[in-house]
């Protein structure tokens, strides 16, 4: 069920890239209108594959070389530090062919590194150092992604971070003392240094005025409202036209919500619910400590990032820049998302029984 519900969602992904970038493709690349959409196909091929590779490959020898990712993602968000800016950030590293986010890749490392941290099942993991090396790497990474800067995955690794902290058995007050620290820190970032003022400052105008909101929101709302019950029809809607930016990466649910209407959007958001579940579900009956916060971060951060790519388009919370995993263009949030896919089919097929996700423990 869940490898189904991610390949629907990542079918789904290749279409709305074609009808959201068909004329902006034309228009940037001198008639090519199926440039994006080419890439988007190759990039479903690749990520498939390496969907099936990670279910294959035991999730417990993954763990072994977590202490190769981690240092090789930290100086990948060093390197996006010094890579020409797109759009005011540097999240990017360019392959001339292809570009990578690495900020993509430190949200599951971070997960892997609380998850062997929070098992503490050897001498390693239940060292007092050992948890103070697993904090300085995460907050390390979090302070390169502020610098880029990337407000939608601090977030994500807040909530995650402070979720797995919570179902690891820390102390509800120690839970909230970091929590109250981040968002301190968030506050000092924003009014005092700035970032991403001007973005708050549009979305609370919004609030009291619609029409002082952001271009961006303004237009997404427009088009999702005029979506109806059934949609417009797949290609047939006006977002694309040049009136919404980013519409094949960060606001590709607004066209898909224009084309598809309500029932789509219902049937796509029951998707991610499947995924938030069967997930849930994995992680419960995972058969050792270390998979079962695997499961419950790697469940966290997809669903975290739907969450907050959809109220972004909705205007419930400020732009942030977050694509939707597997529907969103891009090559790094695919193929890292359907990694992470398959690190759960791999802890769910070493499952011995089937539990109800509700099931009470002794």
């Amino acid at each position: 069920m869940l490898y189904t519900a991610v390949l629907l969602l990542m079918t789904i992904g290749v279409v709305e890239v074609y009808s959201s970038s068909v004329f902006l493709a034309d228009s940037k690349f001198s008639g090519q209108h199926a440039h994006f959409f080419g890439r988007q196909l190759l990039f479903f091929g690749v990520a498939l594959f390496s969907m099936l590779v990670f279910a294959a490959v035991d999730y417990r020898w993954i763990r072994k070389i977590i202490w190769l990712a981690a240092p090789a993602s930290i100086a990948l968000l060093v390197i996006a530090l010094f890579m020409p800016k797109i759009n005011g950030a540097s999240r990017w590293i360019s392959l001339g062919f292809a570009s990578i986010q690495p900020s993509e890749l430190f949200k599951y490392v971070m997960v892997f590194l609380l998850a062997d941290f929070l098992a503490n099942d050897s001498e390693r993991t239940s060292s007092p150092h050992y948890s103070v090396l697993i904090m300085v790497i995460i907050g390390l990474g979090m302070g390169l992604i502020l610098i880029e800067p990337d407000l939608g995955t601090l977030i994500v690794l807040s909530i995650v971070a402070i979720g797995l902290l919570f179902v690891g058995g820390v102390g509800l007050g120690k839970v909230v003392l970091g929590g109250s620290i981040l968002s301190m820190a968030g506050y000092v970032a924003v009014f005092v240094f700035g970032y991403k003022r001007g973005r708050l400052v549009e979305y609370l105008n919004a609030l009291e005025d619609p029409l002082q909101g952001a271009y961006q929101v303004k237009q997404s709302i427009l088009y999702i409202g005029s979506g109806g019950f059934l949609g417009k029809g797949i290609g047939r809607g006006a977002a694309k036209l040049f009136f919404l930016p980013e519409v094949h990466t960060d606001f590709i649910f607004a066209n898909f919500a224009e084309e598809g209407g309500f029932i789509w959007v219902f049937i796509m958001l029951a998707l991610f619910f499947i995924i938030f579940w069967r997930g849930m579900r994995i992680a419960v009956a995972s058969q050792d400590r270390f998979g079962f916060f695997l499961a419950f971060g790697i469940t966290m951060v997809l669903t975290a990032s739907a969450l907050i790519n959809i109220a972004v388009t909705v205007n419930l919370i400020p732009t942030t820049g977050m694509p939707l995993p597997f529907v969103s263009y891009g090559g790094t949030s695919l193929l890292i998302s359907a990694s992470a896919v398959g690190i759960l089919l791999n802890i769910s097929r070493r499952q011995k029984k089937k539990v109800s996700l509700f099931e009470k423990h002794g």
